[in-house]
C-alpha cells in the first residue's frame, strides 16, 4: 500500500485493515446475510438477526483498528 504522494505505508497491515473497515465492512455484512438466507442459516444468537450477526462476524477480524 502507498499513501497518496506515493510512499509506502510502513505498517501496511494495518492502513489494509482500516480501508476494509471504512469501504468493505457493509458490503462483507452484506454478502455474508445473502449467503446465510439461500442456505436457510439463522443466527446462532436469539438477540441478534442474521444481519445484525454477519455484520459482528465482519467486524470481527477488525477489533483492533482504529475504526473499531
Amino acid at each position: 500500500m502507498f499513501k497518496k504522494d506515493g510512499g509506502e505505508v510502513k505498517e501496511s497491515d494495518k492502513a489494509q485493515h482500516e480501508l476494509i473497515a471504512k469501504k468493505y465492512i457493509e458490503q462483507l455484512a452484506g454478502m455474508l446475510a445473502f449467503y446465510a438466507r439461500i442456505n436457510n442459516i439463522t443466527s446462532p444468537d436469539a438477540s441478534l438477526t442474521i444481519d445484525e450477526y454477519c455484520k459482528d462476524l465482519a467486524w470481527g477480524g477488525l477489533m483492533s483498528t482504529k475504526a473499531y
